[in-house]
Order: structure tokens, then C-alpha cells, then sequence
């Protein structure tokens, strides 16, 4: 789309393979920090189905980011939450706007992504969690919602029922939408994809244990 071609550089990440815990996906990761985290302040790996929102006080993300940039140069990162939405009983795929689309999303997050200050981001290691970056060892800096982080086993933490969010800031994960448009994306991902864990194999149950209607609004 022409009306946001100044703002998107659209890269080709074809012919690659992944090597062991080095994903195709981490490897794309890597290649961003490494190349375009010094034509930016801060730097966050989304999904297309993934939009940071603000609440509270704040009609843009972008808002609160500047009314803090007195501050830029000791804060390392904000964690922030992220609720995954469910499909709010659609089985075909709305014509309506996403937002407008889906409200319903569950009432505690399930997980968390990072907007961290490039500053701070260690750019000589290697991209191996994809919530989260590699910051500089050593370089204290702030860490909003610092509770987040990951397991032993490799995954992101979660919420708990009395987590603060310290920030005005959630991701909508809009992670099933549509009943069909679920399954068509998850036989996409049946043999791992760029990501080698086979957790979408499933589909149809998959979709139950996703499809979470549980609060709408923050």
C-alpha cells in the first residue's frame, strides 16, 4: 500500500534454514538488530497480529514513549503485557476492522513482549528469544514490568492474577480471529514452518483451548 510505503522496508527472507535452536524466525531477528537498530531509539519484534495499544490517559502508543524521552537514556526496555483475543464467535472472517471485530480477549495475559532502547541491546549476540532481547551485560538501565522474562524451559512467563502493569501499554494478540481463518493459518504451520515447535498439529483442538472470550476492555 502506497499510503505507508515510507514507513515499511519489506525484506525477502526467503531461501533460509533453520540451524538447531537458530530459527529462520531468530535469524530474521538477529539480522534486524544487527543492521537497523541504529536508525532507531527504540526496536520491537510484532506479529501482523500483534498491535500495542495504550489505555488509560493516552491516545497513541507513541504518546507515552515521548513523554518519557527526558528519560530515554536510563530506561532499557518495556516489557509489555500481551492478551491474546478470541474469536469472538466469528466462523467466517468479518468485514469489519480487526479491532472492531474482535473484542473479547483473556482476562489474565499469557505472555509479553519487549520494546527495548537499541542502547541498551547487546548487537553482537545472537537473537534466541523472540519476546525478548539480548540487552548488554552489565549496563543498568530501567525496566518497566521487569517480572516478565522466561522459563528454564525457554518460554515466556506470564501473568499473574496480582501483576501490575506499570505501564499504560497492552498488546492485542489477536491470535485465532475467525473459526476459519484459524484452521487455514494452522495447516500452514502443521509441519513447523519457520517455527520448528509442532504445537499447531491439532488444529481443531487447538482452536478450543485458544479461542478465549473472557473480559473486554483493560
Amino acid at each position: 500500500n502506497s499510503k505507508y510505503k515510507q514507513y515499511i522496508k519489506l525484506i525477502d527472507w526467503v531461501n533460509k534454514q533453520s540451524d538447531g535452536m537458530d530459527t529462520i524466525q531468530r535469524q530474521a531477528y538477529t539480522h534486524c538488530v544487527q543492521k537497523y537498530s541504529h536508525e532507531t531509539q527504540f526496536l520491537m519484534m510484532l506479529d501482523l497480529d500483534e498491535f500495542v495499544v495504550p489505555i488509560k490517559s493516552y491516545s497513541r502508543a507513541l504518546d507515552y514513549i515521548l513523554s518519557l524521552k527526558s528519560q530515554w537514556n536510563n530506561i532499557s526496555a518495556f516489557k509489555i503485557q500481551r492478551y491474546d483475543f478470541g474469536s469472538g464467535g466469528h466462523i467466517t472472517k468479518p468485514k469489519t476492522l480487526v479491532m472492531d471485530s474482535y473484542k473479547f480477549h483473556e482476562t489474565i495475559c499469557s505472555s509479553f513482549k519487549t520494546l527495548a532502547n537499541t542502547d541498551y541491546i547487546d548487537k553482537s549476540s545472537k537473537f534466541w528469544r523472540v519476546h525478548d532481547f539480548n540487552l548488554v551485560p552489565n549496563k543498568s538501565g530501567k525496566i518497566f514490568n521487569s517480572y516478565f522474562g522466561y522459563h528454564e524451559t525457554g518460554f515466556p512467563n506470564s501473568c499473574k492474577p496480582e501483576t501490575i502493569n506499570e505501564i499504560p501499554l497492552v498488546i492485542n494478540h489477536y491470535y485465532t480471529k475467525s473459526y476459519e481463518e484459524y484452521l487455514a493459518r494452522c495447516e500452514m504451520w502443521k509441519k513447523g514452518g519457520i517455527n520448528p515447535i509442532g504445537f499447531r498439529a491439532d488444529c481443531e483442538n487447538q482452536f478450543k483451548t485458544r479461542d478465549v472470550n473472557e473480559a473486554e476492555g483493560y
